[in-house]
């Protein structure tokens, strides 16, 4: 006969059993949400004061509320973990689940009342802290509407947050039939679905010639809307910055319904006898040795690569293979405690060993064709086109998105088969040996090949990204057709995407690398970008292509992430707008607002100067002619890999200045330098580019010119700042 005892009383009971956790979890609570609080305003009340440092004050209490980049968030994922392992301890003894299954009781309402109760446990001192916190908040005056609501969401999200963990230590206490093994069991219910995918991306990154992590593929997504581990997270930040959205909250419910279900599924079906088993199922126990020990293995396998600077990939195989077997050893221990025992599942380890080496092997040898891939003409709507030398070419407002600045704008469809051919030659290139991720080293022929990153958006809605090492010559040819588009050059130069009202200041830098605000009223800066835009919008492809800039406009907007103590939006620049000398509408605007560009150093203005020469070619003597026109107050130093000659005697800089002229790489980045390079060191401290020393410091900052050519008569070319 079933008891009619009430799920209350057994809550009751059970918070009773468990009152020490109930205390443990009051005093945690109590420590880091109110005592922390009130600790934090104590610290900034002389803040508190002004009103106007409040508003920045109060939108950091909701991080309080629920441990965003605090030790709450720690605590967070560790109660739930402790809730779930003691209020289902039971049934891992033999004796206790013999003793609560022979008591008139449904297993339903046994589970339900465990379940509840550790919830309370979690939740009501939670509640209680979180309250406190607020009104802590309000007594500093701190507690707007907008803040209370703020609080209440930072709240909600670590509700949302511990109740995921806690519903995953119970899916996996479930599953196991020790302590012990549930932890890891719990661990790997939260980690798994984000351990696929890791493992997916890191053997697409390191196999794969055209791979690109710039787009967040379907399968990243999805792990990181059914990973409990990745829920947490997302909850706790979401909520305390007050952007919980719908597609999370409805992720956290799909995940939760899934993991109470299974839950009470097993439970119900949990054998008696199987308590002090690694696992109550026995049938399962190879199916979860096999799932689990393929991918840590090779998630291992790839730590171990990175900790130890190992990027040889065909290490990757035997230290998988390595993992594999140890993993299958560590698990069959588990499951029997005997070490004589550990060949006893020796089928699910050849599986194992077998399924590491398969998946391995599928990405060494591209047997998908990943990188040889290209969609069908007909299912392409449109391609973007994003050489990596634009990410050094161009700077764009906070406003512009990621996914366009960095990985490009899709063109005009009129260009898509330009694009395609040009992928298909990228295709070509990969098949002899030739691959965008050598860009970075030094056997990448840059003055023939460029990177280049296109996207594919598909007719279904898919979009595929692939990199490849194109010819330069016809990454040229297919830049200046694209340049033919006004709409394209409107989607890639900055200046478009300037809202005007927002420009507070604009700064010019000219051939000294040297920064100066343009001294103009708001209808002089108008003019001034009208004029640019102009310039920008007519200016000849090859000009930007192998021109060199004369100057550069720099604009000063509101940050959109950060404020002053006085809650007013701070500024950050946008630099990098080149001034090319046919620009002629800015350059004669500039002049006849007073701001003429310089064209030459002044030897007078120049300190010293430093010649910097490769080993090559001082040993091969190609700068023989400049060395020997210097005179005696010249002095040459010998590092291990460069040679260095320094002077500051008025004719030898004017000898060398007399040669000098800017280096650009251009749009493209045809770079074709070699390593030898000269310093230039200001007499009043001015610097090129960002560095900055202060006044009397020496040495004083430098401003860099490379050397492109062996022969001294031919030029010395300008580069970025070494200072």
């Amino acid at each position: 006969m079933t008891s009619k005892i009430s799920c209350a009383r057994l809550i009751l009971e059970d918070i009773r059993k468990r009152s020490w956790l109930t205390a443990l979890t009051s005093v945690i609570f109590f420590l880091i949400i109110p005592v922390n609080t009130m600790l934090y305003l104590s610290s900034r009340s002389e803040e508190l004061v002004r009103s106007s440092s409040r508003s920045s004050i109060a939108e950091s209490l909701p991080g309080l509320l629920n441990g965003d980049n605090g030790y709450l968030f720690i605590i967070l994922a560790l109660l739930p973990i402790l809730s779930a392992m003691t209020g289902f301890s039971y049934i891992h003894s033999r004796e206790k689940m013999d003793f609560y299954h022979a008591l008139p009781v449904r297993r339903e309402k046994w589970f339900s009342s465990a379940y509840l109760a550790g919830l309370i446990i979690l939740l009501v001192p939670y509640l209680i802290c979180t309250s406190l916190a607020a009104a802590i908040g309000a007594a500093g005056d701190i507690m707007s509407p907008e803040a209370a609501a703020n609080c209440t969401l930072a709240a909600a999200g670590g509700i949302l947050a511990m109740f995921v963990i806690y519903n995953s230590c119970v899916l996996a206490v479930m599953l196991t039939g020790r302590t012990a093994t549930a932890l890891l069991a719990s661990l790997a219910v939260m980690v798994y679905p984000l351990l696929i995918v890791s493992n997916f991306t890191s053997l697409q990154a390191t196999f794969f010639k055209t791979y690109s992590s710039g787009i967040v593929s379907f399968p990243e997504k999805l792990a990181l809307h059914i990973s409990p581990v990745s829920l947490f997270d997302a909850l706790i930040s979401d909520s305390a910055g007050g952007t919980l959205g719908a597609l999370l909250l409805i992720s956290t419910a799909l995940v939760s319904v899934l993991l109470i279900t299974g839950a009470v599924l097993l439970y119900r079906m949990y054998p008696s006898e199987a308590a002090g088993n690694a696992l109550p199922f026995p049938l399962a126990a190879p199916i979860a040795k096999v799932l689990i020990c393929i991918p840590t293995a090779i998630f291992i396998a790839s730590m171990t690569q990175e900790l130890t600077l190992t990027s040889e990939t065909l290490w990757l195989l035997p230290l998988s293979l390595f993992f594999a077997v140890l993993l299958c050893a560590v698990t069959e221990f588990i499951y029997h405690n005997d070490m004589k025992m550990l060949l006893k599942g020796w089928r699910s380890s050849l599986i194992t060993i077998g399924g590491t080496a398969l998946i391995l092997c599928i990405f060494q040898f591209d047997l998908t064709g990943y990188d040889t891939y290209m969609p069908e003409r007909g299912e392409i709507e449109a391609i973007s086109f994003h050489p990596d030398s634009f990410s050094q070419y161009f700077s764009y407002p906070e406003t512009v998105p990621y996914y366009t600045s960095e990985l490009g704008y899709f063109v005009p469809a009129e260009y898509t088969d330009l694009l395609y051919e040009l992928a298909e030659n990228g295709i070509d290139n990969l098949k002899n040996g030739i691959n965008a991720q050598d860009s970075y080293s030094d056997d990448f022929d840059s003055s023939r090949y460029a990177a280049v990153l296109l996207q594919y958006k598909l007719s279904g809605g898919n979009t595929v990204m692939r990199r490849y090492a194109v010819n330069i010559d016809k990454a040229e040819n297919a830049l200046r057709e694209l340049l033919q588009s006004e709409d394209y050059r409107r989607d890639i130069f900055p200046i478009f995407h300037v809202d005007r009202s927002d420009v507070s200041d604009i700064y010019l830098t000219n051939l000294y690398g040297q920064e100066e605000a343009a001294d103009l009223d708001k209808a002089q800066y108008n003019a001034l970008l009208d004029a640019y835009e102009k310039d920008v919008l007519s200016v000849s492809a090859d000009t930007l292509i192998d021109g060199t800039p004369v100057g550069e406009l720099t604009l000063y907007l509101p940050d959109p992430y950060q404020t002053d103590t006085a809650g007013e939006p701070m500024t950050i620049s946008l630099p990098m707008l080149y001034i090319y000398s046919d620009y002629t509408n800015t350059l004669n605007l500039l002049e006849d607002y007073g701001c003429t560009l310089r064209s030459e150093i002044d030897p007078q203005e120049v300190e010293s100067i430093t010649f910097t020469l490769s080993s090559d070619s001082w040993q091969n003597g190609d700068y023989g002619e400049l060395v020997s026109s210097l005179s005696d107050n010249a002095t040459v130093t010998t590092y291990n890999e460069e040679t260095r000659i320094e002077t500051s005697d008025p004719e030898d800089i004017s000898l060398i200045l007399e040669y000098t002229e800017p280096y650009s790489a251009g749009i493209m980045g045809n770079t074709s330098f070699s390593s030898n390079y000269v310093d230039i060191w200001y007499r009043n401290g001015n610097t090129f580019g960002y560095a900055t020393q202060a006044a009397g410091e020496f040495p004083p900052p430098v401003v860099s010119y490379m050397c492109v050519n062996p022969v001294f008569i031919d030029s010395v070319h300008l580069l970025l700042n070494r200072a």
